[in-house]
């Protein structure tokens, strides 16, 4: 059988409001997240001996069952029995520990790539479920485009789709563990600004209009940056970088990588560069809508 390939696309929260912590040891959020073109591929390779195996072009997890691919293939395989197995290979260009859900994204990708491979008939609701075991982000990235998310975040509903904009994505040189960001952020006292909220309201009232970089403003809030900032005060000269250079930005995630939106290309290609040469890595992208299941 031929080979098949799935894009397993990068995402941003574009607000994230945490409004407390759950019995169950998870915290409550509402939170805006917008999937982006940059992302990894995954290929895959029918197998005949029922095996599940992966490679990647990059260190990705000690123990290969672990990875959320193969943990992803794994839940597939155990609900519908398929006689196959699979040959696994990752490329991957979204950094790690990073805010933008490489992880759960390439899960995501799994989960739809092997649907077709392995001739799985599934319902579109079956397959969130399934995603929402592996991780929080994962149905959200199942679907892709533009989203509010609620409960633990793996409460999803689509949103008008979010006019195409560019954005750059600056990705500090070091990696934040999210627990500990979470662990941290439990110690303040922090009343939710329901910025997602607003958000939401923005894009459900005037779906065609694109906000502009003024706008935005508003609505960049992320209750995890001030804890994060904290934590490594190198974001907060990023933050002030990206204003002086006449832009917007903000923290995705748990952090601790930046996106911002510039007035203009040429302003965000020399913000870019500026960014790059100072020991960061760094992504021109954009917003990616389409429906990906």
């Amino acid at each position: 059988m031929q080979m098949l390939k799935e894009k397993a696309f990068a995402k941003i929260n574009l607000a994230i409001d945490v409004l407390g912590k759950r019995e169950d040891g998870y915290h409550e959020v509402e939170m805006v997240m917008q999937t982006l073109s940059l992302h990894d591929e995954l290929h895959a390779l029918r197998v005949t001996d029922g095996q599940i195996s992966l490679i990647s072009d990059m260190h990705i997890t000690q123990n290969p069952e672990d990875n959320l691919i193969v943990r992803a293939a794994r839940l597939l395989q155990e609900r519908f029995r398929p006689v196959w197995g699979v040959q696994l290979s990752l490329k991957k260009r979204i950094p790690m520990e990073a805010g933008l859900g490489g992880g759960s994204a390439d899960a995501a990708a799994a989960l739809r790539l092997l649907v077709r491979l392995w001739e799985i008939s599934v319902s579109r609701e079956e397959l969130l479920e399934m995603a929402a075991l592996l991780g929080a982000d994962v149905p959200f990235l199942l679907a892709g485009g533009t989203a509010w998310a609620s409960q633990k975040g793996e409460k999803i509903e689509s949103l008008p789709s979010l006019p195409t904009m560019e954005v750059l994505l600056i990705k500090p040189p070091f990696g934040v563990p999210t627990p500990s960001v979470y662990a941290l952020y439990d110690q303040e006292e922090v009343s939710p600004r329901y910025a997602s909220r607003a958000l939401k309201q923005r894009l459900e009232m005037k779906p065609d209009q694109p906000i502009a970089l003024e706008e935005w403003k508003q609505y960049m809030h992320n209750d995890l940056q001030t804890v994060c900032v904290r934590m490594y005060p190198v974001l907060q000269e990023l933050l002030e970088e990206i204003t002086k250079r006449g832009g917007a930005g903000m923290m995705s995630g748990s952090g601790p990588t930046l996106w911002a939106v510039f007035p203009t290309r040429d302003v965000l290609e020399e913000a870019s560069q500026f960014f790059e040469n100072r020991g960061n890595q760094c992504f021109i992208t954009s917003t990616q809508c389409a429906d990906f299941f």
